[in-house]
């Protein structure tokens, strides 16, 4: 697993954090000068990631591909983009129908958005046609089922 699992969260990480990351280079003496605790302070607070703020996954199936972007929902009309993600499929994978891509888009965004989602009420918003045919097939339904379980 990614040790740096909120970077991807926090807007200029790479920028921020240098700092932090020079304690780690091999001849640096460790030392914890005032920088390094402006940096760890401003890391925590640049998360662009608040807890409290409604969460709705957009989720994308495409002939060669999988994308996702989560939003949140600072007020009323106000969404805000988390982050965007997406991957190829693979060669397997582009032969299924598109109401079969689906459901693995959204099993992977799930997967994808674990730290953002899990525990929280979120919100999947994809092409729900494709979804209600695939979910129909009774194999199909099981597998998402317990793919997903733990999001629901």
């Amino acid at each position: 697993m990614n040790k740096m699992f909120c970077a991807p969260y926090i807007k200029d990480y790479a920028t921020i954090s240098t700092a932090l990351r020079e304690l780690t280079w091999r001849r640096h003496i460790f030392d914890w000068p005032l920088d390094c605790e402006k940096t760890l302070k401003k890391s925590k607070g640049e998360s662009v990631v608040p807890p409290t703020w409604p969460t709705e996954l957009n989720v994308e199936a495409s002939p060669v591909g999988l994308g996702a972007i989560p939003t949140q929902r600072r007020h009323k009309e106000e969404r805000r983009i988390v982050s965007y993600a997406s991957r190829s499929l693979s060669d397997g994978e582009r032969s299924y129908s598109q109401a079969e891509k689906e459901s693995p888009a959204v099993v992977w965004t799930c997967e994808q958005y674990h730290i953002i989602i899990f525990g929280k009420h979120s919100g999947i918003k994809t092409d729900l046609q494709a979804l209600v045919c695939n979910l129909r097939q009774p194999r199909a339904k099981c597998h998402q089922e317990l793919k997903t379980g733990e999001y629901v």
